[in-house]
């Protein structure tokens, strides 16, 4: 490839793509896309790409836009495309049965992708395309680093039940459904946790990534107590997180992906360009690490501090409305199995708060909705507020001037379910629902029905 000092453009590309051998005679790929749409369709997505071969955009015209040595022999191509590794040989040569896989892999996420764009949607968590392309392309790279087995272990139709296996108790307790990160390769929980940040923002990534960690700090340091030292304790820890995909993100418009283990139940669905988050339960314990070389990181401790202040702010009316009990809901009222358990809102409504006190409100808001990346995000918001924000409640159980003591909270509205509580002092669990679309229940038209797992 090297050798043959090319200078690329659409027309030769699409000759290479369509006979290698004829256009770059001695190639190691013998892969050949038969179709002008699938050609058409990959030079199209590889322009689109930042960095590598988009870098370097390949116009309409016909305008030269790379030399073949400064494209890195156009192979980088396809590893930049959803980073279909090749394996090499001793020699060096491209392994055959990875192009096999990967070029018409390719194409089919480029055909789908540019049918997303395509896409013109008419909720109010109205999208651009540029997130669920972010989430499309790494799930086809995680799930291309997959061995056929662990591949057909990660499947699912996307009306699958299986999109509500998930639990914040430990996985000797609830299983799971999916491949466990533990059985992959380094290569595939580098796209795993590619796939996470795609899916996430910078701080939510940050959060699963430290409760998957904290679970590994809890494995290690767990000799007694309530989880003995048996396989309750050995179901936990980094490796005891598992993945699965509901329906095809190279074929399919809809499709989702789980990643749940102790404390971590992620949900994300993809419905042409729109993305949504929910449900998600991120929990810890610890939440604050207490000593060795990670002392005082902590998990969720926004997440407690944001609802303090909020708290304190509140007049001595405002805090009657809003403070339902001095004794503390040790865990979150709509839990696995538990979408359905908050029919009616308590505390006090934002329509009573003062502009302070609602720019508190939605600051707790965002730190939970931000967990998710920056456009899905945005979207769920801007639904949050076209609810109303004068419809948010706020409410709170537990001692108010004790911030050591067990406590809970709620934020409730139409399209927003936020729960907080301590289980006992450095253990929490948190939830995040959207009473309308949970699992992008009401973009899909499915019904799925949760079964209380903790």
């Amino acid at each position: 490839m090297r050798d043959a000092k090319l200078t690329w453009d659409r027309q030769k590309l699409d000759e290479y793509l369509a006979a290698p051998q004829s256009r770059v005679p001695g190639t190691t790929m013998a892969i050949k896309v038969p179709l002008a749409e699938q050609r058409a369709s990959i030079i199209d997505y590889l322009a689109s790409l930042p960095g590598g071969a988009g870098s370097r955009r390949v116009p309409s015209s016909g305008k030269p836009v790379a030399s073949l040595h400064e494209w890195r022999g156009g192979r980088r191509c396809f590893k930049t495309l959803g980073r279909f590794r090749t394996r090499r040989m001793k020699d060096k040569a491209v392994h055959r049965r990875d192009f096999a896989l990967g070029v018409p892999l390719i194409a089919a996420a480029a055909l789908t992708i540019r049918r997303v764009a395509a896409a013109v949607p008419t909720d109010p968590l109205t999208a651009r395309p540029e997130a669920a392309t972010r989430m499309r392309r790494d799930a086809i790279a995680f799930l291309a680093s997959l061995s056929v087995d662990q591949r057909r272990a990660a499947s699912f139709p996307l009306s699958a039940n299986e999109r509500t296996i998930w639990s914040n108790l430990p996985v000797a307790m609830v299983p799971r459904v999916g491949v466990r990160l533990a059985e992959l390769s380094d290569e595939a929980r580098r796209r795993a946790h590619a796939l996470l940040r795609a899916s996430s923002s910078s701080q939510g990534y940050l959060k699963m990534s430290a409760t998957m960690r904290h679970d590994q700090i809890l494995h290690d340091t767990q000799t007694g107590g309530l989880f003995g030292t048996g396989a309750i304790v050995g179901s936990m820890g980094v490796g005891n997180f598992f993945i699965a995909a509901f329906g095809d993100p190279a074929q399919d418009m809809n499709w989702g992906w789980l990643l749940t283990g102790h404390h971590l139940g992620a949900t994300f669905t993809v419905a042409g360009p729109r993305v949504t988050f929910m449900p998600l339960f991120l929990g810890a314990q610890p939440d604050q690490v207490e000593t060795g070389p990670y002392a005082g990181e902590s998990v969720l401790g926004h997440e407690a501090s944001r609802a303090r202040e909020l708290l304190l702010s509140l007049s001595p009316k405002q805090r009657n409305a809003a403070v339902l009990s001095t004794q503390s809901f040790r865990d979150v009222v709509a839990g696995p199995g538990r979408q359905r358990s908050l029919a009616r809102y308590e505390g006090v409504p934002a329509s009573a708060l003062d502009d302070v006190q609602q720019f508190l409100l939605w600051a707790l808001v965002e730190e939970y909705v931000r967990n998710a990346d920056f456009q899905p995000a945005a979207a769920q918001l801007d639904a949050i507020s076209a609810a109303g924000l004068g419809a948010l409640h706020f409410s709170w159980r537990g001692p108010v001037d004790n911030p050591d003591a067990p406590f809970y909270y709620r934020v409730h509205g139409p399209r927003i379910i936020i729960e907080y509580a301590v289980e006992s002092g450095n253990h929490i669990h948190t939830i995040t629902r959207d009473p309308k679309n949970d699992y992008g229940s009401d973009w899909l038209g499915l019904h799925y029905q949760e079964h209380e797992r903790g």
